[in-house]
């Protein structure tokens, strides 16, 4: 089964939740909020690894990694099926944050990782699903 490794990684509603995300981009179905992967405060929960999974999965043409854009805004970028955005922790720009959540009103599906969860807008919480991930990986 797709992902069936990160099973126990996650509890069985963020596993489901994460195996429904995928399956509607594979078949061009919107998804109603963004996830967030959460790791713990030392990291090394294997969030990267699981979106290059699902990067492989999905294929790279639909996959748009924010960490490789010359820009420093995605949404610049033409559209893919999935966009990957780092640090959004940091994002504090009002202008910014509503670009984000138009795209999220409009049901693109977008992926992120943190350790600090508490530091990302409400706003942005409010229209995200948070997927813990406590284990740690040595």
């Amino acid at each position: 089964m797709l992902f069936d490794n990160w099973k126990q990684c996650m509890t069985k509603e963020d596993y489901d939740y994460l195996i429904n995300f995928v399956e509607n981009i594979q078949n061009n179905k919107p998804n109603d909020k963004m996830i967030i992967l959460a790791g713990s405060k030392n990291g090394k929960n294997g969030k990267t690894l699981l979106i290059n999974e699902i990067q492989i999965q999905i294929g790279s043409d639909n996959f748009l990694d924010s960490t490789e854009l010359v820009t420093d805004n995605p949404f610049f970028q033409p559209i893919r099926k999935l966009i990957y955005l780092t640090g959004l922790e940091t994002w504090k720009n009002k202008k910014n944050i509503q670009q984000l959540l138009n795209v999220l009103e409009y049901k693109q599906s977008i992926i992120t990782d943190t350790n600090k969860v508490e530091d990302i807008n409400i706003e942005i919480l409010n229209k995200s699903r948070i997927i813990q991930m406590p284990h740690e990986f040595n």
